[in-house]
C-alpha cells in the first residue's frame, strides 16, 4: 500500500487494514471456486445468459499469479500469468491485464512463441 493510500486509510480506519498473501490467495481461489457453481448471469444490454466458468475473469487469474509470485512460487505464478495472457480480450480491463501478463512472462524469460 502506497504512502498516500496508507494515510487515507489511517484517517478513515484509525489503522490501515492488513492481510496476508495466503489470505489473498484463499479469496482469489474462492472466487474461481464460486464460478464453478454459478451458472451465469443475464447481460443487461443483450438479455442473453452469459455462462461463467473457472478462469472467467482475467484480472482474477492475473492476481492469483501475482500472489503466487509474492509467495515465491514461480511456476504457479508463470502458469497463471500465461493463462491470463491467453484469455480473450473483450473489455479494456482485459486489455490492461493482457499487457501486464505479457510483461510478467517476459520478465521470467518466457518467449512469445512459448505463449501462443
Amino acid at each position: 500500500m502506497g504512502y498516500a493510500t496508507r494515510m487515507v486509510a489511517k484517517a478513515i480506519f484509525a489503522t490501515p487494514p492488513s492481510s496476508t498473501y495466503q489470505e489473498a490467495l484463499h479469496y482469489f481461489l474462492k472466487a474461481e471456486q464460486i464460478a464453478v457453481s454459478f451458472t451465469g448471469f443475464f447481460h443487461s444490454s443483450t438479455n442473453k445468459l452469459i455462462h461463467v466458468q473457472p478462469g472467467f475473469y482475467s484480472t482474477n487469474t492475473y492476481y492469483i499469479g501475482e500472489v503466487y509470485e509474492q509467495l515465491g512460487d514461480k511456476a504457479e505464478a508463470i502458469a497463471h500469468f500465461r493463462h491470463a495472457f491467453k484469455m480473450p480480450v473483450i473489455t479494456s480491463d482485459d486489455a490492461v491485464i493482457h499487457k501486464k501478463a505479457h510483461e510478467k512472462l517476459r520478465k521470467y524469460g518466457v518467449k512469445d512463441t512459448e505463449v501462443v
